[in-house]
């Protein structure tokens, strides 16, 4: 299967892989994207290529590695569709009057008056700035201690 779907190579030395994208419209059970890519191809372009098929009153339920301000835009204002997304970290968040918004100060409020979650609309992005909804929740000290470790140890 090589030659029509290229593996990674490299380190991971993988002569083959075979990506699926795989779209499930749940109201009708009909199948409404299904591909077939190698390892090359990255998700977020397959996003970018499906997103004129949704339409008025869709949700789509992206994971990280589709996450692109751009067709979020698309999505939500030309065909009026919805989405569920993880926010990406290097992801810009700013108040509705242009104020960037303090992660750090808003988590330590949260952490003070035990707010298990801040629902809110905020502008993301530099470039392309969409109004979205966020859901902000607090992760677990173990996890932030985690990602603390994970970072110091890629900065050394």
């Amino acid at each position: 299967m090589r030659d029509y779907f290229k593996g990674y190579g490299g380190a991971a030395k993988s002569e083959s892989v075979v990506k699926i994208q795989h779209g499930y419209e749940l109201w009708s059970g009909k199948l409404h994207i299904h591909q077939l890519r190698d390892a090359h191809s990255q998700d977020v372009n397959s996003g970018k290529q499906t997103r004129g098929s949704y339409k008025h009153g869709d949700l789509l339920l992206r994971d990280l590695g589709y996450f692109d301000l751009k067709s979020f835009k698309v999505l939500s204002q030309d065909h009026q569709a919805d989405y569920v997304s993880q926010l990406n970290p290097q992801t810009s968040i700013y108040e509705p009057d242009g104020e960037k918004l303090d992660l750090v100060r808003l988590a330590q409020l949260m952490k003070k008056g035990h707010i298990p979650f801040i629902d809110r609309q905020v502008i993301i992005g530099i470039k392309n700035k969409t109004q979205v909804r966020v859901i902000i929740t607090l992760v677990p000290d173990e996890v932030v201690q985690k990602r603390i470790r994970k970072t110091n140890a890629h900065n050394k």
